[in-house]
């Protein structure tokens, strides 16, 4: 990565870090809480978000026991990765989708611009490290460098301003 690329990435992340702090500093003293509605929802997102990562690593378990000498295995970390992704998105999805993302009496919208941000920010530093980026078979087991965990990053917090404003399009459509 030159120089040029290094200096609009840092100054990208100064920018963000100094309007992140001046958000912080004006928020209220209020946090607000989770009404007993939202406490139900989240918990039986907590239970989908389970079920869905038990299910994508039981699939993973039967291809690897019947294939896994054949085709290319995940390592343990790659793995791991994934699990993660597909439990903390499915978990912020159902949540956001069924109105128990934010705090009672507060917008969304803000947090979820931020998560856009902070996506846009992962995938810019991805892309900007494309060249760096390796996926390698090592003794029949793919394997990664830590670029990828910025691109799962991305996937993660991109999601959720996605899912939140799909929502808000479909409430008013509804009404």
């Amino acid at each position: 990565m030159d120089n040029n690329k290094m200096f609009i990435l840092i100054l990208l992340t100064v920018v963000f870090g100094v309007c992140l702090l001046f958000s912080v500093g004006i928020q209220k003293a209020d946090q607000g809480h989770f009404d007993e509605m939202q406490e139900m929802i989240r918990g039986k997102g907590y239970k989908i978000a389970l079920f869905t990562n038990m299910l994508f690593l039981a699939t993973y378990f039967t291809y690897d026991y019947l294939l896994g000498d054949i085709w290319v295995k995940l390592s343990a970390s790659l793995l791991a990765l994934f699990s993660i992704v597909i439990g903390v998105t499915t978990y912020i999805s159902y949540c956001i989708w069924n109105n128990a993302f934010i705090q009672v009496n507060k917008k969304g919208t803000g947090a979820m611009i931020m998560y856009a941000a902070i996506a846009i920010l992962n995938l810019l530093s991805f892309s900007l490290g494309i060249d760096r980026f390796h996926l390698t078979i090592n003794n029949g087991i793919l394997q990664f460098n830590g670029l990828f965990v910025q691109l799962a990053m991305s996937v993660i917090y991109g999601i959720s301003p996605i899912v939140y404003f799909a929502r808000k399009v479909m409430d008013r459509v509804e009404s």
